[in-house]
C-alpha cells in the first residue's frame, strides 16, 4: 500500500478596483489520479465576493482575506489564505468625488 502525499494549496495576495472582477491564482498539488474538492471562503462578503471557481467581485471598498481549502480523496485537508484589496479606480474616485457619487455609487 503506498500512502498518498498531503495536498498543497498556495493563493496570491491581489488587488483589484471596485465592482471589478478577478480570478485568484490558485497552485493546488496533489498526486496525480487523486480526487480532491477546493473550496473559496471570504472572510468579509460585504466587501469581496468568491465563487467555486476562485472568482472575486470587488462589491466595496477595502479588504478581506479568502481562504481556499482543498480536500482530497482520503481526508487529507489543507488550506491557505491570501488578502484582497478593493480600491477605487481614478474614474471611481471623480464620480464619488465630484458627481456626488457617495450617493448613488
Amino acid at each position: 500500500v503506498q500512502l498518498a502525499d498531503e495536498p498543497t494549496v498556495s493563493v496570491d495576495d491581489i488587488e483589484m478596483n471596485y465592482k471589478k472582477t478577478a480570478t485568484l491564482n490558485t497552485v493546488i498539488g496533489v498526486d496525480e489520479g487523486v480526487d480532491y474538492t477546493v473550496e473559496y471562503s471570504s472572510s468579509d462578503s460585504s466587501v469581496v465576493r468568491v465563487d467555486e471557481n476562485g472568482n472575486v467581485y470587488g462589491a466595496k471598498r477595502g479588504s478581506a482575506d479568502i481562504t481556499v481549502t482543498v480536500t482530497d480523496e482520503y481526508g487529507n485537508t489543507v488550506s491557505d489564505t491570501c488578502n484582497v484589496t478593493v480600491k477605487y479606480s481614478f474614474w471611481q474616485w471623480v464620480i464619488v468625488i465630484l458627481l456626488f457619487g457617495w450617493i448613488w455609487y
